[in-house]
């Protein structure tokens, strides 16, 4: 067996077990994705891997040792580890040094291996949806550009962007779909340019988001058309309002002022010496430096630098800001030996630089702004940094900024044999930097320019991926080459077919213990499937009337041993489809009716929580028939006879897929004659595992296997698996050995395909008894109007 710690190989105690374990998820946990890994691994305290930690464990000179063979083993950062048996690879991740032990005179060192996963959670915590950057889609509100969104042309830089490929979207920008948000409109089927707000494309938020945190991704799902017909909607409320003078009054602009020697950063270093004539300067050193303005020089028209050293920004306003950090860094970096019979010497040094934001003080977005390697035959070096990058952030009122530029060294190193003593001094200065906080131009005026992040939701980036993964039921996989870069698609596309099943009859050791275990008992008593609440009056309406949420999912386990509810709420809201009235267009609708006591009705717009929509089931282009009057910038009036339709539904006539957990009891719109609601929907994503879990035919198979390394080696948790005729999904492999023969443990849940999806026929639609907006934004409450509810009752609407 041999062990690769960055690249080198380490000396292993054969004697010592080397216990793996692999697995996928956690059936007790359903929303657990876990990794393999290793038990701890004790490496003996051999002169290379002596060498390797030296760095670490020295206390003293004593303790160190000479002839390294990697220079300056750092714990804080991830080790890149490669295991193998017999030339086999059996495991390849990262490796973590625990801690070294010193026992009768000798060290040992435990170690644990992961596979490699990057901080998802962190990354995307970092950034909200509306800081990833949309400026290139900021285009005029015409008439125009909103109609060639719907054949797929958009304004991408200022021109015109094909956002298709054939016939299939590419997902990309901006959509102008038809929804009512109780705007105030002329007639029913009358809508102004600026009464259409846009909706963005999910994939462009995703490829936005994974650009953002330096991570690619594999995904037939998000490349599907079924994703890149996807929307995000905007929530709603009170369009912004905030014109080009408003926007500069809130801005400011800084010179950055460098310290009283002349630096934004100086430091200091004494070389230590492993190895004669190789000096080292310690693994890496960050170093922070806060921003500095000059007060002298500042653009400040309402006031709000609160201090210039250190930088404290207060904004007076709500809203989206760009910051804009641009300029040179000059770099010096000189080393000077003691002793040496020269003034050369080999010097080896990585330099970076990051800008980091802190909203309120805390760290809200990082990026690297330049990075340099340093090779050189001379000991006084010197090069310059040019950069230029910009966060977008959303502030609230009285919300502080202030900004830290982390500059780090490391791997540092200067060689000369004669040498007895070195030393390193680098410093940074700031040349012509300037740091800009713009207060971006937020309104929706026809034949303005519109900034389209402002019809983005105030949500971060991982409560938007996590809520993709609760909806669709994801498997997230890191690369086995790059973890940087994931694979994602649903948990029922992970699986190869049963008929390709790997047969492991002949691998069941039935001398040891093999346990069947009903998967009821890890089922809690109640899944519940749902969306984040909103109450606009449709939702509200509807709730009332059947006592669930429109489109949630209750499934109960029929287990009386059970307690637990386990909720997959989406943060994502739900909107209603209706009918406008006097009209034939269906679009959702997302507004609030309030109603004084003299039983008169005013429609109120609302702020509610985002939700998504998904574009007409078809080609590129496909409309929906309806009759409406779309006015321009210019007040021309045009009359058409197809509308952009837009909703939870792909098709009002034809449904073929709906983003619901389950089939409403009632719509609020006509169903056409013969048309019959799809069953295609988000619960299909779900179904085959919850009814593994629920179901009192599902069990755990727990038994050990005769696996060797070729096994493990071809170990893809995709393959399900064949023991005596009965199909799996493996779960885990726990502590693989391959250093005996013993079988070993694992977990397998016996697969129970899903029941056949039944149609559905929706009941009777209700009587709407609002008549549509009309001038004034008011509507009359229609007197004795009467519907029939869930529950049998007849209910007056008065």
């Amino acid at each position: 067996m041999q062990l690769y710690i960055n690249d080198i190989l380490v000396e292993l105690n054969k004697s010592i077990p080397f216990p793996l374990t692999f697995q996928i998820s956690d059936i007790r946990d359903l929303s657990a994705r876990k990794g393999s890994s290793s038990k701890t691994i004790t490496l003996p305290g051999t002169r290379i891997n002596s060498n390797i930690m030296s760095t670490v464990y020295a206390l003293t000179t004593a303790d160190s040792t000479s002839g390294s063979v990697i220079a300056n083993f750092d714990p804080s950062i991830k080790a890149k580890a490669r295991y193998y048996q017999d030339g086999i690879l059996q495991f390849e991740g990262i490796i973590q040094l625990k801690e070294c032990i010193k026992k009768n005179g000798s060290w040992s060192f435990n170690m644990v291996m992961f596979a490699e996963q990057i901080d998802i959670v962190g990354l995307l915590k970092n950034y909200k949806i509306k800081e990833l950057g949309w400026s290139e889609y900021n285009h005029n509100l015409t008439a125009l550009n909103q109609t060639n969104s719907w054949t797929g042309v958009i304004q991408k830089d200022g021109v015109n962007y094909n956002n298709y490929s054939g016939t299939d979207w590419l997902g990309e920008g901006y959509y102008y779909g038809l929804i009512d948000y109780g705007m105030d409109r002329l007639t029913p089927t009358t809508f102004e340019t600026d009464n259409i707000p846009p909706q963005i494309f999910l994939k462009s938020i995703v490829d936005k988001m994974f650009e953002k945190i330096g991570v690619t991704y594999d995904s037939e799902f998000f490349d599907s058309q079924l994703f890149k017909k996807l929307l995000m909607a905007y929530e709603g409320g009170v369009l912004p309002n905030i014109d080009d003078a408003t926007a500069a009054l809130q801005s400011i602009e800084m010179d950055q002022k460098n310290n009283a020697d002349g630096f934004i950063l100086s430091e200091l270093l004494i070389g230590t010496s492993f190895s004669p004539g190789v000096f080292s300067f310690t693994g890496a050193t960050i170093n922070n430096s806060n921003y500095s303005s000059d007060s002298g020089t500042n653009v400040d028209p309402s006031s709000q630098i609160q201090s210039n050293e250190p930088l404290l920004f207060v904004a007076q306003q709500e809203g989206d800001y760009t910051l804009s950090y641009s300029g040179t860094h000059d770099v010096n970096a000189d080393f000077v030996f003691v002793g040496a019979a020269s003034n050369d010497g080999e010097v080896y040094c990585k330099f970076q630089a990051k800008s980091k934001l802190y909203v309120n003080n805390q760290p809200t977005a990082e990026t690297v702004i330049w990075y340099n390697e340093l090779s050189s035959a001379t000991l006084t070096n010197s090069f310059s940094a040019s950069f230029d990058t910009s966060f977008d952030i959303n502030l609230a009122a009285s919300d502080t900024v202030a900004m830290v530029i982390e500059f780090t060294k490391y791997g540092a190193t200067v060689t000369d044999s004669t040498a007895t003593y070195a030393q390193m001094s680098w410093d940074v200065t700031a040349t012509t930097c300037e740091l800009d906080i713009d207060y971006a131009i937020q309104q929706i005026q026809p034949g303005n320019n519109l900034n389209i992040k402002s019809f983005l939701p105030d949500m971060d980036c991982f409560t938007f991926f996590k809520g993709l993964v609760t909806m669709f039921n994801l498997y997230v996989k890191p690369d086995t080459d790059n973890p940087y870069n994931l694979n994602i698609n649903p948990l029922n596309d992970f699986y190869n077919g049963s008929a390709n099943a790997l047969n492991w009859t002949e691998l069941l050791d039935e001398s040891k213990d093999i346990k069947v275990t009903p998967t009821v008992n890890f089922s809690a008593k109640e899944y519940q499937f749902g969306f984040a609440d909103d109450k606009d009056y449709w939702n509200a309406r509807y709730e009332e009337d059947v006592t669930r949420q429109y489109g949630s999912k209750s499934v109960v386990s029929g287990s009386q041993f059970a307690t637990k509810v386990t909720k997959m709420i989406l943060p994502f809201s739900n909107k209603l489809l209706g009918e406008i009235p006097t009209t034939n267009l269906v679009v959702p609708r997302n507004f609030q009716v309030k109603t004084d006591e003299s039983g008169v009705s005013e429609i109120t717009q609302k702020k509610g929580k985002p939700f998504i929509v998904q574009i007409k089931n078809g080609n590129v282009g496909t409309l929906q028939s309806g009759d409406w009057t779309h006015i321009n910038e210019l007040d021309v009036a045009t009359v058409k006879t197809e509308y952009p339709y837009v909703g939870h539904l792909d098709d009002i006539d034809t449904p073929t897929f709906d983003l619901q957990f389950d089939v409403p009891s009632y719509v609020f719109y006509n169903v056409p004659a013969g048309v019959s609601y799809t069953t295609n929907n988000l619960w299909l994503y779900h179904e085959k595992f919850i009814k593994e879990l629920i179901d009192r035919n599902g069990k755990m198979l727990s038994c050990s296997l005769r696996l060797n390394s070729n096994h493990i080696n071809s170990l893809d948790f995709g393959d399900l698996i064949n023991i005596d005729g009965v199909v799996y999904r493996l779960q885990k492999i726990a502590e693989y050995n391959s250093n005996d023969d013993n079988s070993t443990k694992s977990e397998l849940i016996r697969l129970i395909e899903g029941e056949g999806i039944q149609t559905y026929t929706i009941p009777d639609v209700p009587v709407d008894p609002y008549v549509p907006p009309s001038i004034g934004n008011r509507r009359v409450t229609e007197n004795n109007q009467r519907r029939v509810t869930t529950d049998d009752e007849t209910r007056i609407v008065e």
